[in-house]
């Protein structure tokens, strides 16, 4: 008995494997904060600004159920704002009120070697310049900090209502808001540097 069920066992298995591997699958991409485009036009220039770099040669997926013996796939970006971070989905305190571009990739460091290589399921922070000087002398597209906020208790200020938000549509607990606070508190703290600078506090 136990030869004949695992007889049918194994002949159940091929069979699935089978179909499995048959299956020729389709895949659809949609944004939730509109169109997905090829390359932002915002973000080509943020690349011009020192230290940046944008993927110029990113591998894109490839499909084999097609006639010809190699169909690339697109490669699209989600829509961003002004600042180049993503406007759909769940924008958090650090996207709704930013102190830098967030990105979806991400090189390696020059002290490991092949700057110019992506790094697999990374991203990127960019902080903006802390002042409008910084950013006239970086070529930066993006506002400054100081020209943002007024203080640090306006960002703050800002950052909470977006926390609070949050936790309305019950995105965030409403027991986390003093922790969100704080770390937006040292994110200020630790991008403006030391009091004295010149810089909004």
């Amino acid at each position: 008995t136990l030869i004949v069920v695992m007889a049918v066992m194994n002949g159940f298995r091929v069979e699935m494997l089978a179909q499995m591997s048959s299956i020729s699958g389709q895949l659809g991409v949609q944004s939730n904060g509109g169109a997905l485009e090829p390359t932002p036009d915002f973000l080509k220039r943020l690349a011009a600004v020192p230290g940046v770099q944008w993927p110029t040669n990113v591998p894109g997926g490839y499909r084999w159920d097609v006639d010809t013996s190699v169909s690339p796939m697109p490669f699209l970006l989600s829509q961003v704002d002004a600042d180049g971070n993503e406007t759909g989905g769940i924008r958090l305190p650090e996207q709704a009120v930013p102190l830098g571009t967030m990105t979806g990739w991400q090189f390696r460091s020059p002290r490991i070697g092949a700057p110019h290589t992506l790094m697999v399921n990374a991203g990127a922070y960019i902080p903006f310049p802390a002042t409008r000087a910084e950013r006239t002398a970086a070529g930066d597209p993006r506002l400054a900090i100081e020209e943002r906020y007024a203080s640090r208790a306006d960002y703050l200020a800002k950052v909470e209502v977006v926390a609070q938000q949050l936790a309305r549509e019950r995105y965030v607990l409403a027991r986390d808001l003093p922790a969100i606070l704080a770390a937006a508190g040292r994110h200020w703290d630790w991008r403006m540097g030391e009091a004295g600078s010149g810089r909004p506090r």
